[in-house]
Protein backbone atom coordinates (compact mmCIF):
# COMPACT_ATOMS: atom_id res chain seq x y z
CA UNK A 1 0.00 0.00 0.00
CA UNK A 2 1.32 3.42 -0.88
CA UNK A 3 2.10 6.18 1.61
CA UNK A 4 -0.71 8.27 0.06
CA UNK A 5 -3.25 5.49 0.60
CA UNK A 6 -2.23 5.28 4.27
CA UNK A 7 -2.81 9.02 4.65
CA UNK A 8 -6.20 9.01 2.93
CA UNK A 9 -7.70 5.73 4.15
CA UNK A 10 -5.69 5.01 7.28
CA UNK A 11 -4.02 1.76 8.17
CA UNK A 12 -7.29 -0.20 7.98
CA UNK A 13 -7.34 0.19 4.19
CA UNK A 14 -8.45 -3.02 2.49
CA UNK A 15 -5.17 -4.54 1.29
CA UNK A 16 -6.52 -6.63 -1.59
CA UNK A 17 -8.36 -3.73 -3.24
CA UNK A 18 -6.34 -2.40 -6.14
CA UNK A 19 -6.98 0.58 -8.33
CA UNK A 20 -5.31 0.34 -11.70
CA UNK A 21 -5.45 3.24 -14.10
CA UNK A 22 -4.08 2.56 -17.56
CA UNK A 23 -3.50 5.42 -19.93
CA UNK A 24 -3.64 4.70 -23.63
CA UNK A 25 -0.31 4.94 -25.41
CA UNK A 26 -0.43 5.83 -29.10
CA UNK A 27 2.18 4.24 -31.31
CA UNK A 28 4.92 6.33 -32.85
CA UNK A 29 7.32 5.53 -35.69
CA UNK A 30 10.94 4.56 -35.28
CA UNK A 31 13.57 6.22 -37.46
CA UNK A 32 13.79 4.98 -41.06
CA UNK A 33 16.31 2.19 -41.65
CA UNK A 34 18.96 2.60 -44.33
CA UNK A 35 17.89 1.85 -47.91
CA UNK A 36 18.50 -1.68 -49.16
CA UNK A 37 20.85 -2.36 -52.06
CA UNK A 38 19.40 -1.66 -55.49
CA UNK A 39 17.75 -4.73 -57.06
CA UNK A 40 19.84 -4.35 -60.26
CA UNK A 41 23.12 -2.72 -61.21
CA UNK A 42 21.66 -0.99 -64.29
CA UNK A 43 18.51 -0.70 -66.35
CA UNK A 44 16.25 0.54 -63.53
CA UNK A 45 15.55 -1.15 -60.24
CA UNK A 46 14.16 -0.41 -56.80
CA UNK A 47 15.49 -0.09 -53.30
CA UNK A 48 13.46 0.13 -50.13
CA UNK A 49 13.65 0.98 -46.45
CA UNK A 50 11.41 0.32 -43.48
CA UNK A 51 10.38 1.79 -40.18
CA UNK A 52 8.48 0.26 -37.30
CA UNK A 53 5.62 1.35 -35.07
CA UNK A 54 7.55 0.67 -31.88
CA UNK A 55 8.72 4.01 -30.51
CA UNK A 56 6.62 3.28 -28.44
CA UNK A 57 4.30 0.48 -29.55
CA UNK A 58 0.59 1.21 -29.10
CA UNK A 59 -0.63 0.00 -25.71
CA UNK A 60 -3.91 -0.16 -23.83
CA UNK A 61 -6.01 0.45 -26.94
CA UNK A 62 -3.80 3.31 -28.15
CA UNK A 63 -3.80 4.29 -31.81
CA UNK A 64 -1.55 2.62 -34.39
CA UNK A 65 0.96 4.71 -36.27
CA UNK A 66 -0.37 6.53 -39.31
CA UNK A 67 1.32 6.28 -42.70
CA UNK A 68 3.40 3.70 -44.52
CA UNK A 69 5.94 1.44 -42.90
CA UNK A 70 7.88 0.95 -46.15
CA UNK A 71 9.25 3.39 -48.70
CA UNK A 72 10.62 2.49 -52.13
CA UNK A 73 12.49 4.50 -54.72
CA UNK A 74 13.97 3.95 -58.16
CA UNK A 75 17.69 3.38 -58.56
CA UNK A 76 20.38 2.60 -61.14
CA UNK A 77 18.23 3.89 -63.99
CA UNK A 78 21.07 4.18 -66.51
CA UNK A 79 20.66 1.72 -69.39
CA UNK A 80 22.74 -1.42 -69.27
CA UNK A 81 25.63 -1.57 -71.71
CA UNK A 82 25.14 -4.17 -74.42
CA UNK A 83 27.40 -7.08 -75.27
CA UNK A 84 28.37 -7.72 -78.87
CA UNK A 85 27.19 -11.18 -79.77
CA UNK A 86 27.55 -10.99 -83.55
CA UNK A 87 29.23 -8.80 -86.15
CA UNK A 88 27.49 -8.54 -89.50
CA UNK A 89 29.37 -7.11 -92.48
CA UNK A 90 27.06 -5.38 -94.93
CA UNK A 91 27.96 -5.58 -98.62
CA UNK A 92 28.55 -3.71 -100.83
CA UNK A 93 28.80 -0.86 -98.25
CA UNK A 94 31.79 -1.45 -95.97
CA UNK A 95 30.03 -1.00 -92.64
CA UNK A 96 29.92 -3.37 -89.69
CA UNK A 97 26.64 -3.77 -87.89
CA UNK A 98 27.10 -4.71 -84.25
CA UNK A 99 24.23 -6.67 -82.72
CA UNK A 100 23.83 -6.08 -78.99
CA UNK A 101 22.21 -8.20 -76.34
CA UNK A 102 20.86 -6.55 -73.16
CA UNK A 103 19.72 -8.77 -70.33
CA UNK A 104 16.95 -6.85 -68.50
CA UNK A 105 16.21 -9.57 -65.98
CA UNK A 106 19.61 -9.72 -64.28
CA UNK A 107 22.59 -7.56 -63.61
CA UNK A 108 24.38 -6.08 -66.61
CA UNK A 109 26.57 -8.33 -68.65
CA UNK A 110 30.18 -7.23 -68.72
CA UNK A 111 31.79 -6.50 -72.05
Amino acid sequence: MSFLAHQIFGTNFVHDLSLLILYTVDGMWSEWEEFSECSVSCGGGEKSRQRYCNNPEPQYEGEDCEGDDEETMSCNEDPCPGKVIMNVILFPIPYVLNVYFIDHTQNCLKL
